[in-house]
């Protein structure tokens, strides 16, 4: 039995482990990009500054990059040595109009895990109960894949109240003191928090933290490239353990553009080649895990290609809206600070609101500052930069930033457009007015939140749509007809091609995304 999987991201690694699991001989193609990383010591993030030459060419590598200017600074903006992200010129060189739509791809062996957050929470069956699949058979996918890749092992308000899986091995990343002060007064203010249905907890991560070489040494270098690799990435996990099959081969420099079709089977795979287009013959099963925004663009290009209307398909795009909530701890203000952490949030939250008429679990990231690229805020202070900078620091202690995703439904006119005339793809997408409504009814609530657990919410940050990276819906699973995809993740009109990814996600919860896709990816193939 013969497979071939497109895109080598935690899906693809993930589509390819279980098919080699299943006795599949497997072929990965992709286009197989390298990020070099130079990781020069395992020094603290603080620390590694103090050395100019190690920290510039952590920040910016050894080539001529410039330094960012001040008007171009982001507080959460990858240094710029970090090259897994399309630039803007290649983004254009795809897509047309983005209307606003803010779009992450990666052409990087590896994908978007390169600079992965680590979050993960698995769907419940409240989170998907209107998906159609058989929950039962997703749950034990959920349940291999969560105890395979390395994940925090967590027990906590957010399992009792929200009836939340426990699911990963590894210990869990430890609190600083900002978090535990965080956690007394959710303790101390319990009453109030069960009556509103939220729960606060700590973060499940997908970082190795069980005391090996290759564990999580808290340097507080995450977005940096972690020295030590502790952060889940296929390149250093999942692929190595691909590589010991050998019916198990990868193919780089292959960027699937689209399938032909004979009959209701896919016979060749067309693969973009310097402008040229290059057909190569198949006989195959294939699984599309290229990610929603990349596997719809492939299954444009093939409805296009075999001349089938995609107007009689339904097709959709969808994202978790990013918001932020910037807030200061009056009682954190001037204490030192631990140089022993991590740069990602170690603690969540959950609450249940009512979007559409169902209550839905929104989900919360609380990161409070450690060593991110503060000059943003520095610069924003209008004092001068000497002044700026020992207010920052005095500061930077009790300052932190809660983030919520607004959970996605399929709307009729939110979808990737293939132009003709052009060649380019456009997005057509609007926020629905019953999103932001949700917005605004969760932004009171989550202030109210944060000043229960001794917080003061001082900014409101609003990101574009697309931002948040959790794109999904390009290719839906449904019953009707019109729905190119049924419950298993099988393309109804051909006999050998399988969804995935999120592309096939009817509707996009407000939890993580990428592990729930990895675990829909084991789930389709144990049902094909």
């Amino acid at each position: 039995m013969k497979a071939i999987v497109i895109g080598s991201g935690i899906v693809g690694s993930n589509t390819c482990l279980s098919l080699l699991n299943k006795g599949y001989s497997v072929e990965l193609w992709d286009v197989g990009h390298i990020e070099n990383i130079k990781n020069f010591n395992n020094e603290n993030f603080l620390n590694i500054k103090k050395d100019f030459s190690i920290s510039s060419k952590s920040l910016l590598g050894d080539e001529n990059l410039h330094f960012p200017e001040p008007y171009q600074q982001k507080l959460f903006e990858l240094p710029p040595l970090r090259n897994f992200i399309l630039k803007e010129n290649e983004i254009n060189n795809l897509f047309g109009e983005l209307n606003n739509f803010e779009i992450f791809q990666s052409y990087n062996k590896g994908g978007l895990a390169n600079g992965w957050g680590a979050n993960v929470l698995p769907y419940n069956y409240s989170d998907i109960n209107d998906w159609g699949i058989d929950f039962l058979s997703f749950n034990k996918s959920q349940n291999k894949i969560f105890n395979k890749i390395p994940i925090s092992k967590v027990s906590d308000d957010i399992n009792s109240t929200f009836g939340v899986m426990n699911f990963g091995t590894e210990t869990e990343i430890p609190n600083d003191f900002r978090d535990n002060y965080l956690m007394t007064n959710y303790d101390q203010n319990i009453g109030y928090f069960r009556n509103n249905r939220i729960a606060l907890g700590k973060a499940r991560l997908a970082i190795k933290n069980s005391a090996s070489e290759d564990s999580c040494n808290l340097t507080a270098r995450c977005l940096w490239g972690c020295p030590n690799n502790a952060i889940y990435n296929p390149n250093y996990s999942t692929l190595k353990e691909c590589e010991n099959f050998k019916n198990f081969t990868y193919f780089s420099n292959r960027k699937v553009h689209s399938f032909e079709i004979r009959g209701n089977k896919i016979y060749k795979i067309n693969i973009s080649k310097d402008k040229e287009i290059e057909a190569i013959s198949v006989d195959a099963k294939i699984y599309l895990s290229a990610g929603a925004i990349q596997s719809g663009i492939i299954f444009l290009n093939t409805l296009h290609k075999n001349n089938i209307d995609p107007n009689k398909i339904t097709m959709g795009l969808m994202d978790t809206k990013k918001v932020k909530i910037v807030y200061i701890m009056p009682r954190m203000i001037g204490k030192k600070l631990n140089l022993t952490s991590i740069q990602f949030n170690r603690l969540i939250a959950g609450l249940e609101e009512n979007f559409l008429n169902q209550n839905k679990y929104i989900h919360l990231e609380l990161l409070n500052l450690t060593s991110l690229f503060f000059q943003p805020i520095i610069n924003s202070i209008p004092l001068p930069l000497k002044l700026s900078k020992k207010i920052f620091y005095y500061l930077i202690s009790s300052l932190g930033v809660c983030t919520y995703f607004l959970p996605d439904n399929i709307e009729k006119n939110n979808k990737i457009i293939y132009d003709i005339k052009s060649g380019k793809f456009y997005i057509n997408y609007i926020e629905s007015s019953e999103k932001l409504n949700l917005q605004k009814q969760l932004n009171k609530r989550i202030k109210n939140l944060l000043f229960k657990l001794g917080a003061i919410p001082i900014k409101i940050l609003n990101y574009k749509s697309g931002a948040a990276i959790h794109y999904a819906g390009t290719i839906p699973m449904g019953v009707n007809d019109n729905y190119a995809v049924d419950s298993s993740g099988k393309v109804k009109f051909l006999q050998n091609l399988f969804i995935t990814d999120s592309s096939a996600f009817p509707n996009l919860p407000s939890k993580p995304v990428s592990i729930n896709a990895a675990s829909f990816a084991d789930y389709v193939v144990e049902k094909n």
